[in-house]
């Protein structure tokens, strides 16, 4: 799952919230002294990717991506399923989507300073991110071909595989969206119940 998806299964704590939704920012070992929250949150974080990349429904969308980029289908579905997230946000909160963002991304900017990020580039981007409410790009295709631009950017991926890969959303749109309502039940739950065992 991708940003938007971590931050709606965070529980009502700041420190948590940016854990859980920052973590893929993070590499290496975990800073000596970092935060027993923030350190929640990156754990809350990769036990919702644990359970997603091995999630029958998650399998099943990955073949509908296609053959020349399927090696980077977990990435692609990750941005993908926060624009499904986006698309039936009234099924999963009840606060209206611009006051989620508005408000996460305050939350996650009065609390970044404790993330245990190594990479001034890393802390830049961060803060980049979080003024430009980043987590409401989700909505828009423009915002799927911008998170695939700055995939492509950041890491070995091929522009040119990840160029189109928005038109794989277009083509099976309704399969994945059947695919996402079908997964975030189950995490929903998990988070829940990482909550409840504190």
């Amino acid at each position: 799952m991708n940003f938007l998806a971590h931050a709606l299964l965070s529980p009502d704590d700041d420190e948590i919230l940016t854990g859980n939704t920052c973590a893929d920012l993070i590499r290496g070992p975990l800073l000596e002294g970092t935060s027993p929250k923030i350190k929640a949150g990156i754990r809350l974080h990769r036990l919702i990717d644990h359970h997603a990349d091995r999630h029958p429904a998650f399998v099943c969308a990955k073949a509908l991506i296609a053959a020349p980029r399927r090696r980077y289908a977990g990435a692609i579905l990750d941005v993908f399923f926060d624009h499904c997230l986006f698309r039936n946000w009234a099924s999963h909160s009840v606060i209206e989507f611009d006051v989620f963002v508005e408000k996460t991304c305050h939350r996650i900017g009065l609390t970044s300073s404790l993330l245990p990020i190594r990479d001034p580039k890393q802390r830049e981007r961060l803060q980049r991110m979080v003024e430009s409410r980043w987590l409401g790009i989700y909505r828009h295709r423009a915002g799927l071909d911008q998170a695939f631009e700055g995939l492509a950017r950041r890491s070995h991926f091929g522009k040119a595989l990840l160029a189109d890969a928005a038109r794989d959303l277009d083509e099976h749109y309704p399969a994945i969206e059947r695919s996402f309502l079908h997964l975030m039940p189950d995490l929903q739950a998990i988070a829940e119940a990482f909550v409840l065992d504190g």
